[in-house]
């Protein structure tokens, strides 16, 4: 039971991944500087999809087994951790990085705002 459920738990995270990095791939650059987050988001997908296959073939040991195989078997879970902190932490910059990118377009279009107001009170005063 816990073989099927770790295999079909592997099976989406793969899907998932593979979805988001043919999106990634997909999605035309409309904006400079998105290259960086097209690499980002595609390894972000690379990662998740080697995860879901550590995870879908992944053993959890049953009963009384050698102490070689619960140290592989720590070792092996160990790993699938460290990849989902990878994962995380590349989700971590991706979000720092797109507020950074948000705040930049931001202020940009408020100066301009700004000095549309400007031109328009420069013109009501001079009539």
């Amino acid at each position: 039971m816990h073989s099927y459920l770790l295999m079909a738990f592997g099976a989406l995270l793969v899907l998932v991944g593979l979805a988001l990095g043919i999106h990634e791939i997909r999605n035309p650059i409309r904006l400079s500087g998105l290259i960086s987050r097209r690499r980002r988001r595609t390894l972000g997908a690379t990662v998740l999809c080697v995860l879901g296959g550590m995870i879908g073939n992944g053993k959890i040991p049953q009963g009384v087994v050698p102490k070689e195989v619960l140290m592989n078997s720590a070792y092996y879970w160990l790993g699938v951790m460290l990849l989902t902190l990878v994962l995380v932490g590349l989700a971590i910059w991706d979000t720092l990085e797109g507020v950074r990118a948000l705040n930049a377009h931001l202020d940009v279009a408020e100066g301009r705002e700004i000095q549309k107001l400007q031109q328009h009170l420069a013109q009501a005063d001079s009539r």
